[in-house]
């Protein structure tokens, strides 16, 4: 395959490898490592992080979100908002849409401890939830007859599907509640059940909302935003803009995909060290053989080509089967999340990252092998025909 770039110094290459066939194998098994671990964590990685991202967009929509400043001192949880104040929130000129939201933290479900989220969904365009099982509209529908939708996690846990019923324990004893739909889920470790409305708090005997969604049209979110500011500060109450919850989310994610890739580049280079030990003592044990070929008029270039040869066929090799490697243990990876997590993200391959992955391999390889190329291309031929 790479004779029509490498001409004969690849063919002189190709027969100082197996000849040293230990030496090549060894070399190739550290790229192998290097190259597989890189593309199957790099993918796996990319995957989760945009799986986040979608969950967030899709399910905290909105642009403002208002919570209590203080908590209670019994419980340490924070203080109820009435629902009412939902009222006051969409009498605002520009707001389209208003949302509360209630946690229930320790409610028991098939004798597990949930957090329950009772929710309105309001918004008739957009059902606020990343759905893996069931129909927006059979969810919607299901949502206002009071079923459940409940998170992948919290299914594989209670072994339940769609359609099927949960025993919910409420303070008038256990309730069957079918499970209208199944969502990706990213708080509370995913252990999380959707109800709606105010018939699910009359049935947890519980009132008030921890958090209120609003949303505004585009081009009044200014305005908006200052009356919000405005009643929440006359009743106690603190708004927060989502443009800066995305950023701080946006920011910590970016500091992962930076490890990550510091991660890929020690790999690397741990990659590139094993190729120019390899190289430099295949090039002293070569050292009369090269002052041979230079004798009979081989140049300086074509010594130096034919020790980057070695390079280039140890790496395609190495780098290939590891990229080959990468990409099945990172559908490995994503089949296995789901009976150890009880979620797995949509898995999808990032042809952009595997080529990224391979070519810099690659490219570091070579900047490697250039030394001992170098090295072996300015032999004192003298010296080097007398070399044991």
């Amino acid at each position: 395959m790479l004779y029509p770039f490498l001409k004969v110094e690849g063919q002189l290459a190709s027969r100082q490898i197996l000849r040293r066939r230990t030496r090549a194998t060894l070399t190739i098994g550290i790229l192998y490592v290097a190259i597989s671990m890189a593309v199957s964590l790099g993918i796996t990685l990319v995957n989760n992080i945009n799986d986040v991202r979608v969950w967030f967009d899709k399910t905290m929509n909105g642009d403002f979100f208002v919570r209590a400043t203080s908590a209670d001192t019994a419980t340490g949880s924070p203080l109820q908002m009435p629902v009412s104040l939902g009222s006051d929130f969409r009498q605002i000129p520009g707001v389209k849409n208003v949302d509360s939201l209630r946690y229930l933290n320790n409610v028991k479900v098939e004798n597990l401890q949930v957090t329950l989220a009772i929710r309105e969904f309001n918004d008739k365009g957009n059902l606020p939830l990343v759905l893996k099982e069931g129909s927006m509209a059979d969810v919607r529908r299901g949502l206002l007859q009071g079923e459940a939708v409940i998170g992948t996690v919290l299914a594989n846990r209670i072994g339940k599907k769609l359609g099927d019923e949960i025993n919910l324990e409420t303070p008038k004893g256990i309730k069957k509640v079918r499970i209208a739909g199944i969502a990706t889920v990213y708080i509370m470790g995913g252990m999380v059940a959707y109800m709606e409305g105010q018939k699910t708090k009359e049935m947890m005997g519980v009132d008030g909302a921890d958090m209120f969604l609003v949303s505004a049209e585009p081009n009044k979110l200014e305005s908006v935003e200052a009356e919000l500011r405005k009643i929440c500060s006359e009743q106690g109450f603190i708004t927060h803009s989502f443009a800066d919850l995305r950023r701080n989310l946006n920011g910590k994610l970016d500091g992962v995909i930076g490890s990550l890739w510091g991660l890929m580049g020690l790999g690397f280079i741990m990659g590139a060290l094993g190729m120019a030990n390899t190289l430099t003592m295949n090039v002293l044990e070569q050292t009369r053989e090269l002052a041979l070929l230079r004798v009979v008029a081989m140049t300086r270039r074509q010594v130096r080509k034919t020790v980057l040869a070695q390079a280039a066929i140890i790496g395609v090799i190495g780098l290939f089967t590891g990229t080959l490697g990468g990409m099945v243990g990172s559908y490995t990876i994503n089949l296995s999340s789901i009976p150890l997590f009880g979620h797995a993200p949509d898995f999808a391959m990032h042809p952009t990252l595997v080529v990224s992955c391979f070519v810099v391999g690659m490219t570091v390889i070579l900047l490697a092998a250039w030394i001992p190329a170098e090295r072996a291309a300015r032999l004192n031929l003298m010296i080097a025909l007398q070399y044991e």
